[in-house]
């Protein structure tokens, strides 16, 4: 808690410049919604409507389990106060009280930044989860959360990911489904091709 504090006292006498305050409201607040947008474009691009709908389903799951279920649970059971409540300030963005830990936004933003892997685009993984630590960051940064409240942010995040992508919807279910689709549409055509050339022999 010694170095968590020290971050944290740093970060709020870091309050007095314009630059520091714009940024950490910045990254804090509005760069999970451009990672947000980032993500959509690249399922938007995705081709095949099977897969399109897997990973449009594995990314609301993916929200409601790590947000709305684990991190609340988290908070329900371990109460721990913000830092700006500790040290008698005011939030640079939001003065909501305690539920510090796990850092939501951290979740959210995390969670995000790994559902391009269901696209195969690792890359795009790496850049979002770097935006990632930006928003954790920030959110100490601004007085909202201390440095392992982030961290436990991205844990929840990436143990809920890892339960859905292996365990609850793997990626085959949906491979196995769409290749039945496939060998059905295929023996379609070929009972089709089998009765044009019975019907050309008869003629």
């Amino acid at each position: 808690m010694g170095v968590e504090m020290a971050i944290v006292e740093w970060s709020a006498q870091a309050h007095q410049s314009g630059v520091f305050v714009g940024f950490a409201t910045f990254f804090s607040t509005y760069l999970i919604y451009i990672m947000g947008a980032a993500v959509v474009v690249l399922w938007w691009r995705e081709k095949g409507e099977r897969k399109k709908a897997y990973t449009l389903g594995f990314a609301v799951l993916l929200m409601i389990l790590s947000r709305g279920i684990v991190t609340e649970i988290i908070r329900v059971l371990y109460h721990r106060p913000r830092p700006f409540e500790v040290l008698e300030l005011s939030g640079l963005v939001g003065n909501s009280m305690g539920n510090a830990f796990p850092s939501g936004h951290t979740v959210v933003a995390f969670a995000i930044a790994l559902l391009p892997l269901l696209f195969g685009k690792k890359k795009w993984t790496y850049i979002l989860s770097g935006a990632a630590v930006l928003v954790g960051l920030a959110r100490v940064a601004a007085g909202v959360h201390w440095p392992t409240d982030i961290l436990g942010g991205a844990l929840v995040a990436g143990a809920c990911f890892a339960l859905l992508y292996y365990v609850v919807l793997p990626p085959r279910l949906a491979q196995k489904h769409t290749n039945h689709e496939s060998r059905m549409m295929n023996n379609e055509e070929d009972e089709r091709e089998a009765e044009e050339t019975i019907e050309s022999q008869e003629e």
